[in-house]
């Protein structure tokens, strides 16, 4: 079974967490950038309405064949109750027919408010959830 891993990170700790993950399934690595440079600010202002509107960020050029891949795992931050931008960006190059298992991060451990609309938007373009973990990070830069 081929893995494909695709991701976003902001401060770092979903790039740690999916990098033990590359190892442990013996995955293919991707990161997507968005676009210009997002600052703290940015990010938990600007950043974090688009996360609870599920709107999606512009993200730089990404190229990945997704039929390659028998498993898709896509990871990214929780901002303010809703999966970041970028996860939303993601999600809309996913193939229809596609089934994904999602891996979110926060400090919280949890997507907080919008869990059902998130799941509902990924179902309305034709993609199966296998599984959705929330992962709790303890502070900056570990992951429990």
């Amino acid at each position: 079974m081929k893995t494909l891993i695709i991701y976003y990170s902001f401060t770092g700790n979903t790039r740690r967490l999916v990098s033990r993950l590359k190892e442990e399934n013996n995955a293919d690595l991707v990161e997507v950038f968005e676009e210009g440079n997002r600052s703290k600010a940015g990010a938990f202002t600007g950043g974090v309405m688009k996360s609870r509107k599920m709107k999606p960020a512009k993200l730089q050029p990404v190229k990945v064949d997704f039929s390659l891949y028998d498993r898709i795992i896509v990871a990214a931050p929780i901002w303010g109750g809703y999966p970041a931008p970028a996860f939303n960006s993601i999600i809309d190059m996913i193939p229809e027919g596609s089934k994904i298992e999602i891996l979110l991060t926060s400090s919280s451990g949890k997507v907080q408010k919008g869990e059902g609309e998130v799941k509902a938007r990924i179902v309305s373009k034709g993609i199966e959830i296998v599984s959705l973990q929330n992962i709790k990070t303890k502070k900056k830069d570990n992951i429990e």
